[in-house]
């Protein structure tokens, strides 16, 4: 609870802040309708608050406090020129935009007293760009991480979050990922799209069982036809090394398209088949014909 004052005490405290009680005083804690004797302008402070002279009027106490603030035109001009800016409009309070010119982009700009900032510069872009140069990853680390996910830098880097041209050290296909993307472990989309080593010799194999048969590639083919055989896929009719994973490739999309050319209920379903339903069909005397014909004659 607030200390108890008379009238003529609180009446001195407004005083003191410039301030002429025109309300009625009930209590410290209370507020006391009064005019400020600067502006003219109606306020209603607690005399509990207003103490040395403070508390009273907000809006001249603002007006106050960004006075306190004020820079000579001088001072202005020396700040914006260490910022590579140069003053052309007028300069009116600390927290309106002056404008300027930036002298790094010869761009006009619109620049803040209050957010004068001597490392980043007046200029905003220029700024930004200062910042993503210094933080820029060094180009022999931009290497690195290149090298890690097997790929070499082809084209020109600009940040981390900027596309480059690389090419794939496996598979040669060329693509335009981001630094970050890389850092993050993502390599190349189009060996990660067939899941294989595309420079390593690559097996296409044929697996089925009574109801459905399957065709798909491998690096490993002894894991795969392992891994097909608990689903039921147990029977090996075709196994074709060849030496890079490219000609594998080529004979897989002939199987896909086929299979594009199925009527939708001759197609394996995940429910039919956990792992590799895309590359299933059911097993018919037509689909071995085709197979032997097409892709392995």
């Amino acid at each position: 609870m607030g200390k108890r004052i008379t009238i003529q005490e609180a009446d001195q405290r407004f005083a003191d802040a410039n301030l002429e009680r025109v309300g009625s005083f009930t209590h410290v804690l209370s507020k006391v309708l009064c005019i400020c004797l600067k502006c003219g302008r109606y306020v209603a402070p607690k005399p509990a608050y207003i103490t040395h002279g403070k508390g009273g009027c907000r809006d001249c106490g603002f007006a106050a406090t960004a006075k306190s603030h004020e820079l000579s035109i001088d001072e202005i001009d020396r700040r914006l020129k260490a910022m590579n800016a140069e003053r052309v409009g007028a300069y009116v309070n600390v927290t309106t935009g002056i404008l300027c010119i930036c002298l790094n982009c010869n761009k006009y700009i619109s620049a803040i007293v209050n957010n004068f900032n001597t490392q980043s510069g007046a200029c905003n872009p220029c700024g930004i760009a200062k910042t993503a140069l210094a933080t820029k990853t060094p180009i022999d680390k931009v290497d690195k991480i290149c090298g890690k996910q097997n790929v070499k830098r082809l084209g020109e880097y600009v940040s981390r979050h900027k596309p480059m041209k690389v090419s794939c050290l496996k598979c040669d296909w060329q693509f335009f990922p981001t630094l970050g993307s890389l850092d993050l472990g993502h390599g190349c989309p189009r060996c990660a799209e067939y899941g294989i080593d595309l420079s390593r010799p690559t097996v296409f194999y044929v697996v089925a069982n009574s109801t459905w048969i399957k065709c798909g590639i491998s690096n490993s083919s002894t894991q795969r036809v392992a891994k097909h055989s608990k689903q039921g896929l147990n029977r090996v009719h075709t196994e074709i090394t060849f030496d890079t994973g490219h000609e594998a490739v080529a004979v897989e999309k002939k199987w896909k398209a086929y299979i594009k050319s199925l009527p939708k209920d001759m197609r394996a379903t995940k429910a039919d088949i956990s792992d590799g339903h895309t590359e299933t069909v059911k097993n018919t005397q037509a689909t071995q014909d085709w197979i032997e014909t097409n892709l392995i004659s």
